[in-house]
């Protein structure tokens, strides 16, 4: 293959690259807000069922200190409580997979964002290795024709 259309294939390859890690970007972040989002809300309804855990607890308390009167509520309530407590360590246990998943995507973003700039890099190279086959002035500086490059408008 001559360098010329080598140096093409590489530079439409690269492009081709970069696109699909800046959407898979995209898709990433919007994933790692989702989660974060999911992440806060479930940290706060374990917040609320801890609340009404402790308050059911205070409750079955007293209603255990005037079990004269009726013994079954305190039985009731404290199986209540129990129930609420249990269902918030659930909600904390979901709450910290999901900032798990969170920090994942994150990392994947980056990752991606890492791939796209190498992709960007090697297309810059491509350029250069085309560089001699334009007619362009000797004058014309490096960044010039980057900037030709990206608005499209090289020869």
């Amino acid at each position: 293959m001559r360098p010329a259309r080598k140096a093409f294939w590489l530079t439409s390859k690269a492009f081709s690259v970069a696109g699909k890690a800046r959407r898979l970007a995209f898709i990433a972040r919007s994933f790692a807000r989702k989660a974060f989002g999911v992440a806060s809300k479930a940290r706060r309804l374990a917040f609320i069922t801890l609340s009404i855990a402790r308050k059911t607890f205070s409750v079955a308390g007293k209603a255990r200190n005037l079990a004269f009167i009726t013994r079954s509520v305190a039985r009731k309530a404290l199986r209540v409580a129990g129930k609420a407590r249990r269902l918030a360590f659930i909600t904390l246990s979901i709450a910290r997979k999901t900032f798990s998943v969170a920090g994942k995507a994150r990392n994947l973003a980056f990752i991606i964002r890492n791939f796209e700039r190498k992709a960007l890099r090697i297309a810059g190279k491509a350029i250069w290795s085309l560089a001699p086959f334009f007619r362009l002035p000797d004058l014309v500086d490096r960044s010039v024709i980057n900037e030709m490059f990206l608005k499209g408008r090289l020869p």
